[in-house]
């Protein structure tokens, strides 16, 4: 069961995102770091508030295994993030997912892409990967993966969960089809916060 507290530790974080000043979005070719560790601070929580079947992890005491696509910048705050923490009782291992350049043929064509993506408990798909993001929600379906995106047409695309930029300010959106047709379970209350933050 997907504890209260854990609820309240979301409610505050996300009332941190909001109550924030909002501050301008900085170049493309620089990450700015405050929305880096809130970014990182999200995928944690998301986490926290996702169950997975046993028979998602090869033993009782298997790592809870973060697949990161792709190179981003995010990706270091993520792995600083989640050095060291248990979650749901297990460790948590970040593993990184190359991807040679960005055309569908790369993906489709990269020797146990799927099964890579398949091996993981959460797959992060970053925007600059705009064809790889459309690919990897068919790739993972029916699989007990929990997938995070960066921008809303990851969401139209079949995935589950993605960190936006809204106003200027970090926010999140769901597709919760999606997530209730998987074998995973996300807090129903996660969802209806996502659904207010989308209005």
């Amino acid at each position: 069961m997907i504890h209260r507290r854990r609820f309240i530790l979301m409610v505050a974080m996300l009332g941190a995102a909001v109550l924030s000043s909002p501050a301008p979005a900085p170049p493309a070719d620089r990450l700015d770091p405050t929305e880096a560790k809130l970014k990182a601070s999200y995928l944690l929580n998301f986490i926290r508030f996702t169950e997975w079947p046993a028979d998602a992890f090869e033993a009782k005491d298997a790592s809870l295994v973060i697949g990161l696509i792709g190179d981003d910048p995010m990706h270091e705050f993520i792995d600083r993030m989640m050095r060291g923490r248990r979650v749901h009782g297990r460790s948590v291992r970040v593993k990184r997912i190359r991807v040679e350049g960005t055309r569908v043929a790369a993906v489709e064509g990269s020797p146990g892409f799927a099964t890579r993506l398949r091996s993981c408990h959460v797959v992060v798909v970053p925007a600059d990967l705009p064809r790889v993001c459309r690919q990897v929600p068919s790739l993972v379906r029916g699989a007990p993966v929990l997938t995070v995106g960066e921008d809303r047409a990851f969401i139209d695309c079949g995935g589950m969960l993605s960190i936006i930029r809204r106003s200027n300010r970090v926010a999140f959106v769901a597709n919760a089809e999606v997530i209730r047709r998987s074998p995973i379970s996300v807090s129903s209350k996660l969802l209806r916060l996502a659904a207010s933050l989308s209005r």
